[in-house]
């Protein structure tokens, strides 16, 4: 099989998968941009708002802004550095946290419902293969 045909089915599978979770495991009031942030806290600890900024892709006054609603439903929290006022810092609240622990949950739930539906041998395949697949990528 070439990498196109691959190409072509990671193309095909990745955004079906990615947005079938998604519409399952929706937040009102949350999207794409706010559950991603959300995570990147989660496996951070604490960000600056130009580093989330810089992983996200976009300018610190887009993250400002989808900062700024997560900051009032008390999912974040955001402060100033002593040492260098510039720098504005972000971490997840308790309430923050156990909302994406409760999405993480339910995320888990639908995509072990989709994997049910695969033979043993063809999940331990799929295992070794996602493996190999981040261990290149990383590399």
């Amino acid at each position: 099989m070439s990498t196109e045909e691959i190409f072509a089915r990671l193309d095909r599978v990745l955004p079906l998968l990615l947005s079938r979770l998604a519409h399952q495991t929706r937040v009102p009031g949350l999207g794409p941009a706010a559950m991603a942030t959300l995570r990147k806290l989660k496996l951070s600890g604490t960000c600056t708002v130009s580093g989330l900024a810089e992983w996200m892709g976009v300018t610190s006054a887009t993250v400002t802004g989808i900062t700024n609603k997560l900051v009032s439903q008390n999912l974040i929290q955001r402060w100033r550095e002593e040492s260098d006022r510039r720098v504005v810092r972000l971490k997840l609240t308790t309430d923050g946290s156990e909302m994406l622990s409760h999405v993480e949950r339910l995320r888990r739930e639908k995509t072990s419902r989709i994997l049910m539906k695969l033979h043993e041998e063809d999940l331990r395949k799929l295992a070794d293969i996602l493996e190999r697949l981040v261990i290149a990528i990383e590399s």
